[in-house]
């Protein structure tokens, strides 16, 4: 299911930027690093985590996703010099139908919302939402 996660998150970013998926069996908490286009040029970085299948929860009216990241994965991502997502990916396998993919702005969450306490794990909640067939969706994490 991980692999069909993130080979679809790939999928759809490539088509805006340039996108190194991270060695098989490195779980490091980063699935992919990514580097936006200007004009032919790459530019500036951002990685993304994805998370796929059970590991993600949608609500009830469709409007956003959510996943339980560990609070040490979490602080990893705060201290990072490169902009961090999670990209989730809820369907069941074999998929039916392309799913969309539910976006969480890691890096943004943790700095207007740090993640304190002795809590083991944290829910976050998506931020945007690239709907399946949409490439205009995508671009919004461009900007």
């Amino acid at each position: 299911m991980g692999n069909y996660g993130a080979a679809l998150v790939m999928t759809r970013i490539s088509a805006q930027a340039l996108v190194r998926p991270v060695a098989a069996d490195t779980d490091i908490g980063i699935d992919l690093y990514c580097e936006t286009i200007v004009g032919a040029h790459p530019h500036l970085h951002f990685w993304v985590q994805v998370k796929a299948g059970k590991q993600c929860e949608v609500d009830s009216q469709k409007r956003y996703a959510s996943a339980k990241f560990s609070t040490e994965k979490i602080r990893y991502w705060e201290r990072q010099p490169v902009p961090v997502f999670a990209a989730l990916v809820p369907t069941q396998w074999p998929p039916n139908e392309e799913p969309n993919i539910h976006i969480i702005d890691i890096t943004t969450q943790a700095l207007f919302n740090p993640f304190s306490g002795k809590q083991k794990t944290h829910t976050l909640r998506s931020d945007d939402c690239w709907p399946a067939g949409s490439h205009d969706a995508v671009k919004k994490i461009f900007q």
